[in-house]
C-alpha cells in the first residue's frame, strides 16, 4: 500500500469514527431530549398516586385538579345545611356560616409534591407513585355562626305566663309555656354537618326545653274570682 492508499484509508477511517460519533451524539441527545421532555410533562401534573380528601388527582394539571375537587367535594360540603326544630326547619347557607373550601391551598399542596423531583430522576426511568391523601382544608365564622343562632333563639325563645282569670269579664286567659333554645355546641354540630357529604348528617336536631304554666287549682280560681 502506497502512502497515498494509506492515506485515503486513514481519512476514511476518520471520517467513519466521526459519522459514528455524530450518530451516538444525536442519539444521547435525543434521548435526553425525550427524558426531559418527559420530565417537564410529568412535573407539570401532581404525581400519580395523590389524593386530596380521597379524591384522586394523579396524572392531572393543578388546573384539572381544581375542577374535579370543586365539583366532588367543595360543591356538596358548600351545600346548605338544615337546622330543625320543634316542628319547623331553617336553612344555613355557607355564606352565612362563612364556611368555605380552600380548594386552592389543598391543590397547590398536592402540585408541591413534585416540587422536589430533579431531571436526574427521570434519566433512566420514572419516580414510582406516590400514596399520599392531602386533609380536607375547610373551615366557617364561628361568628357568623353564633350570630345566626342567636337570631333563631330569638324567634324561638318566649317566656313563661301563667294562666288567669279575668274576674271583669269572667274570662279565662290561657297562659303561655316556656320556650329556650338550646344552642349548647350548636357551632360545632354544625361545623360537623357541613364537614359531612352524607345528607342524613347534614340536619342538625336544636332541641327546645319546654316548661308549661301550672294549671289553676280550684281555691286558686276561688281567690280570683274573689
Amino acid at each position: 500500500m502506497t502512502d497515498q492508499d494509506f492515506s485515503k484509508h486513514r481519512n476514511r477511517s476518520r471520517q467513519v469514527i466521526l459519522a459514528a460519533v455524530a450518530v451516538i451524539a444525536l442519539a444521547v441527545a435525543a434521548f435526553f431530549g425525550w427524558r426531559y421532555s418527559v420530565y417537564q410533562t410529568y412535573r407539570a401534573r401532581i404525581r400519580p398516586g395523590v389524593r386530596i380528601a380521597g379524591v384522586d388527582v394523579g396524572g392531572l394539571t393543578p388546573d384539572e385538579a381544581t375542577t374535579l375537587v370543586n365539583e366532588k367535594i367543595a360543591a356538596p360540603l358548600e351545600a346548605p345545611v338544615t337546622l330543625s326544630y320543634l316542628d319547623q326547619e331553617a336553612t344555613l347557607s355557607a355564606e352565612e356560616a362563612g364556611f368555605r373550601v380552600d380548594v386552592a391551598a389543598m391543590v397547590q399542596a398536592a402540585a408541591d409534591l413534585s416540587a422536589g423531583l430533579t431531571f436526574g430522576d427521570f434519566l433512566f426511568g420514572t419516580p414510582p407513585p406516590l400514596d399520599e391523601d392531602i386533609s380536607l382544608q375547610a373551615g366557617l365564622d364561628q361568628a357568623r355562626v353564633s350570630a345566626f343562632l342567636d337570631e333563631l333563639a330569638a324567634e324561638v325563645d318566649q317566656p313563661l305566663r301563667e294562666h288567669a282569670l279575668d274576674a271583669e269579664a269572667l274570662r279565662f286567659v290561657p297562659g303561655q309555656e316556656e320556650r329556650r333554645l338550646d344552642t349548647t355546641g350548636g357551632v360545632e354540630r354544625i361545623r360537623a354537618a357541613f364537614l359531612s357529604p352524607d345528607p342524613v348528617r347534614r340536619t342538625v336536631v336544636l332541641p327546645v326545653q319546654t316548661r308549661r304554666p301550672p294549671s289553676l287549682s280550684v281555691s286558686e280560681l276561688e281567690a280570683l274570682l274573689e
